[in-house]
């Protein structure tokens, strides 16, 4: 049977959208709150997954992240640095500027530029790669020399005009990863974005100062290869720790840990488990844990268990009735130990964020 969500926001008749009118009252219709969240419904609620994966898990406990062993945070703000253990996650750029002099949600003007010495149709372009929007697209069209055109539009809709900064990346000219983005969390739990060029194996060192938490991870530019042809690390400047990786030809990071934006509520309702081994009937312990005490909901500077399961050979589904509740700034990861030893784990989790 389906959940019903009972949510404040109206339709265009005055009854609440997903209801019917029924002798002048409202009438639920039997549609999941769930999926009232998938498709734009509930104000302020947007929906929320993050995957792990461990493919080498031992008789002690470690994180589900491609990298292994346990992950450590930051204590600090920093600078962090991006590097591939591959020559061909590289990025050629072959234009770049500031302050763009025109352009629209589908354009990008610079007086004086000559884009159509070099720059072709499926190249990218990068707007204010380290401000406070960075955007990205694919070139459509290269209109004149001082136009291009991105016929599907910037990464968040922005506009090509008053841009502080562009770049525009060769798309033929290496197959691998060509541009990153880091979605970060500063010190108070506020939510940026940074697009880095990646260079190969030479690391690259980001602009903002005020990494505090990395939260997601990805290739957002690839050349024919369609992906990273290395791992690609975002790492300290010393070179360690690395804070979260992308395997080789993932384009995302299956890192499992998240720290809970400021203004935001996350709320869990379900845990995907998998383990598997090459010796049969190898058990796997996965916990769920999280810098929170339920009992008093308050955040502590340490990780308490939320779930609690073992998984042989295969994969459990825990659907959580009462979803759990993580307010900002607490730290959420999921743990696994073989005690054989020899073991692979994944992990993914579902839920939505709620804007507080």
């Amino acid at each position: 049977m389906s959940n019903f969500g009972f949510v404040d926001w109206k339709g265009t008749s005055g009854v609440a959208s997903g209801f019917t009118s029924i002798g002048g009252n409202p009438f639920i219709v039997n549609q999941d709150f769930k999926e009232q969240i998938s498709e734009g419904g509930v104000t302020g609620v947007i929906p929320w997954t993050k995957n792990g994966y461990n493919a080498a898990l031992s008789n002690q406990f470690e994180d589900l992240w491609s990298v292994g062993g346990i992950h450590v945070n930051p204590t600090a703000e920093m600078q962090m640095e991006v590097v591939s253990s591959s020559t061909d996650d590289a990025g050629i750029v072959l234009h770049s500027g500031s302050s763009t002099t025109g352009g629209s949600t589908t354009t990008l003007e610079k007086t004086g530029e000559n884009f159509l010495t070099t720059t072709a149709v499926g190249d990218t372009v990068i707007v204010d790669a380290a401000g406070a929007t960075p955007e990205f697209g694919i070139i459509t069209e290269v209109t004149s020399d001082t136009v291009i055109t991105f016929a599907n539009g910037l990464s968040r809709g922005g506009s090509g005009a008053s841009r502080s900064t562009y770049s525009i990346i060769d798309n033929s000219a290496t197959t691998g990863a060509q541009a990153v983005k880091v979605s970060y969390l500063d010190d108070a739990f506020a939510e940026h974005n940074e697009i880095i060029i990646t260079n190969g194996t030479t690391p690259v060192v980001t602009v903002n100062t005020d990494i505090y938490r990395v939260n997601v991870f990805r290739v957002i530019a690839a050349g024919s290869g369609g992906g990273n042809a290395g791992a690609i690390d975002v790492r300290n400047t010393a070179d360690t720790p690395i804070y979260s990786q992308i395997a080789t030809g993932i384009n995302r990071a299956t890192n499992i840990t998240y720290t809970v934006p400021a203004s935001k509520e996350l709320y869990i309702y379900n845990i995907l488990l998998s383990a598997g081994s090459n010796v049969a009937n190898r058990p796997v312990r996965f916990m769920t844990l999280a810098t929170f005490d339920s009992s008093t909901s308050r955040k502590i500077p340490l990780y308490m268990p939320y779930t609690n399961v073992i998984v042989t050979d295969g994969s459990v589904d825990v659907p959580i009735e009462i979803p759990t509740k993580f307010p900002a700034g607490v730290d959420i990861k999921v743990s696994a130990i073989s005690p054989d030893g020899a073991s692979y784990g994944a992990v993914a989790l579902r839920g939505w964020l709620k804007t507080v």
